[in-house]
């Protein structure tokens, strides 16, 4: 479901949420649409989505540099202790 937070850009989700809301009279009252709030659901879904992913993301990539680091200070341990 990340696919459309990556291909829709932000401008988009933005009219997106404002479409949702008519206006009455020219004035600034807002009145919830409900014909667009499945519409609303689904990009806050797919939004949610995509920034689980990214946390997923960051997480793995931090756990692998630890994980790296602490294998190359264990090589160095290793040939310390050799010389």
């Amino acid at each position: 479901m990340g696919f459309c937070a990556e291909v829709c850009p932000q401008p988009l989700l933005r009219l997106s949420y404002l479409s949702s809301f008519q206006v009455i009279d020219f004035q600034p009252l807002y009145v919830w649409n409900e014909r667009r709030g499945e519409e609303l659901r689904i990009g806050a879904q797919i939004l949610q989505d995509a920034i689980n992913l990214a946390e997923q993301k960051s997480a793995r990539s931090k756990r692998n540099a630890a994980e790296a680091k602490a294998a190359a200070d264990a090589a160095t341990k290793n040939v310390r202790d050799v010389n």
